[in-house]
């Protein structure tokens, strides 16, 4: 109790630097709760759109495989590898 009653005390004795960390935290809060809460609605309709659409294909590529990929193109010779070009 002693502990809360010296926070208490000190938070009085600096009301308004402290009240104005206390808003920006709520602020802070409210925001990232906010996103949360848009974050579930898109993936909602993202997972009732799969649904009714029928056929989809997710693609995963394992990161063994691209280390693979990476090893063997390290081992070649800069001109075997030639220029890259993605696509945009």
């Amino acid at each position: 109790m002693r502990v809360f009653h010296r926070g208490f005390r000190s938070f009085r004795r600096h009301f308004v630097k402290n009240l104005i960390l206390v808003v920006l935290l709520f602020v802070c809060l409210t925001f990232s709760m906010s996103m949360l809460a848009v974050k579930l609605a898109a993936d909602n309709q993202v997972d009732t759109i799969k649904g009714t659409v029928g056929n989809y294909a997710e693609i995963k590529i394992s990161s063994t495989y691209q280390m693979k990929q990476f090893e063997a193109e390290r081992q070649q010779s800069a001109a075997d590898r030639g220029p890259r070009r993605h696509a945009a």
